[in-house]
């Protein structure tokens, strides 16, 4: 699970960059290319963090039991 933190902080990270590097030459080709990353940076983030918060439940709700344990009861 640190992995997937570790990859929504540095998608941050780059959307800044893009932003800042957007900023020093603004013209429209730069500002739609900007546009395009900011809303696939988004997409993928909304998605990672969700499977997260999934992954996480998941692994703290007691009522689910693992998965070997529930092969092992259909036998």
């Amino acid at each position: 699970m640190d992995l997937g933190f570790y990859l929504l902080l540095s998608l941050e990270i780059l959307l800044a960059a893009d932003i800042i590097e957007t900023l020093n030459a603004p013209d429209l080709e730069h500002i739609v290319v900007l546009g395009a990353i900011v809303l696939i940076r988004t997409v993928i983030s909304v998605s990672l963090n969700w499977e997260l918060t999934q992954e996480r439940k998941q692994h703290t709700s007691p009522s689910s039991p693992p998965l070997a344990e529930s092969v092992s009861e259909t036998r």
